[in-house]
């Protein structure tokens, strides 16, 4: 892997696609090649196969163009932002597929003409990632960083017209992520027109709501075959559906949990748990489903109210599970909220209850790099913070790792009386190295910290996030 000179300053990282292609891409979005080259994002539930005809709607730097045309596809690439268009164009000239893949620099909208296309401004979001037509998108990411955001006319083209380009009978594969635009793009469509279409797999966003999206798909004669909710900050999903006159599978019949509630709290205050927006998949009549609340695996209450207030004991980490059941138990006694049960679903959460005190001090010492080990001399205490725009804003559930090696200037650490003090709690430090972890740390917030002693001490420290281990 090498480093380039990029457009208007970016940072271009030269690397190897597993079946040897040579790609460009801009530095810190190479975890697009791990989803869609080693977890198969797109091609979960069917596998694209020599000649397929595949749209790819969303093309970024041409990451899954490229792999489908390695499976064998012919490619119509459709991407509204000018540099990565650009990467697109040399990706696809580079690893000589011309032939395969046909471009489009526009983004597609309800209708033809031009279009805004909205971009984060911020050296911490690179602006390929979330370049978007809707405005509502940008601000969701925001509050994770204090953000301009651009603006600039693109060209655009409906649905129709975009299928109008497309000469082959049938398309395997309609994949959207548009940042938010999808609901926009299938609006702009209508059922005679995606007869020709096989398969729509899409990202949802969290910025329309995703029964709707799910109620659209249908109209347009599609059956969902798989649904997942994803678990990290930007509220992502994932939909697969099958033309009803292609479809192999049966639909899915789960009903879809989807748990809104702030990631953090202060200490005292009341939060709303709101489960309105989750759906049946089978019923348009939301009064089907049934809901159960389980805070830091509590038994929880069977209820039809899908809004629950909750008042926090304690402070730190707390883990909130929503369970969906779509129907109504015939007694008390049957064990409905299963997941072996068709009818059932469930989203977890976690959320931080703060100190009303909790936050930097004026002399906090800020921990910028990542994987740094950084060496201290503390007299009695020391305040850091790691400031939330230098940790990794990842799509799933990570958790802060602390690496710690505490060593007393006399005697041993066990009788040193050191302490790792967080969100008011106090912790004592029993070993010379320890590693302590916080899950699903609030991704717009700083984490603060401190530690302190009577006496003088010398103290290590690195700190690195990861994902969380699966509950």
């Amino acid at each position: 892997m090498s480093t380039v000179k990029g457009l208007k300053g970016m940072k271009i990282v030269v690397s190897k696609l597993p079946n040897n292609y040579t790609i460009e891409i801009i530095k810190r979005t190479e975890t697009m090649i791990s989803g869609i080259w080693g977890d198969n994002f797109y091609e979960r539930d069917y596998r694209i196969k020599g000649g397929d005809v595949v749209i790819d709607i969303g093309a970024n730097q041409g990451i899954f163009t490229l792999f489908a045309v390695h499976r064998g596809a012919r490619v119509y690439a459709v991407e509204p932002d000018i540099q990565n268009y650009k990467i697109l164009e040399r990706n696809i000239i580079h690893n000589n597929v011309t032939g395969h893949v046909t471009s489009f620099c526009c983004a597609i909208t309800r209708k033809d003409g031009t279009a805004a296309l909205f971009t984060p401004d911020s050296e911490y979001f690179c602006p390929s990632t979330f370049a978007s037509t809707e405005f509502s998108h940008l601000q969701s990411i925001s509050k994770y960083n204090n953000m301009a955001i651009k603006m600039s006319l693109v060209k655009a083209l409906s649905l129709e017209s975009l299928l109008s380009n497309v000469t082959e009978d049938t398309i395997s594969i309609l994949k959207i992520n548009a940042e938010g635009a999808e609901m926009d793009i299938l609006l702009g469509a209508h059922a005679h027109e995606l007869h020709r279409v096989k398969r729509i797999v899409m990202e949802t966003h969290a910025v329309y709501p995703e029964k709707e999206l799910y109620r659209l798909v249908g109209e347009l004669g599609f059956e969902t075959i798989s649904y997942e909710k994803r678990h990290g900050m930007y509220n992502t999903g994932y939909l697969y559906a099958e033309h009803s006159s292609h479809r192999r599978r049966q639909p899915r019949k789960k009903p879809v949990a989807i748990l809104e509630i702030p990631s953090e709290i202060i200490f005292g205050n009341r939060v709303m748990a709101n489960a309105g927006n989750s759906f049946s998949a089978r019923s348009p009549v939301p009064e089907t489903l049934c809901y159960k609340l389980k805070i830091d695996d509590s038994e929880g209450e069977v209820t039809c109210d899908p809004r629950n207030t909750i008042q926090f004991s304690e402070k730190g980490p707390h883990r909130i599970v929503l369970e969906v059941f779509d129907g109504q138990p015939q007694n008390k006694e049957d064990d409905v909220f299963s997941p072996d049960n068709e009818d059932y679903d469930c989203a977890e959460k976690i959320v931080w209850v703060f100190a009303p005190d909790y936050g930097p001090s004026l002399s906090a010492f800020f921990l910028i790099d990542r994987y740094k080990y950084y060496e201290f001399t503390v007299s009695h205490r020391k305040d850091f913070i790691i400031p939330a725009y230098k940790r990794s804003h990842e799509w799933e559930k990570t958790c802060i790792s602390l690496e710690i090696k505490c060593e007393p200037h006399e005697g041993d650490v066990t009788s040193a009386g050191i302490y790792f003090v967080l969100n008011g709690m106090e912790r004592r430090i029993k070993k010379t190295y320890e590693v302590f972890s916080f899950p699903c740390f609030p991704a717009e917030s700083d984490f603060c910290f401190s530690f302190r002693s009577d006496f003088d001490f010398r103290l290590g420290l690195l700190w690195c996030t990861k994902q969380c281990p699966d509950s």
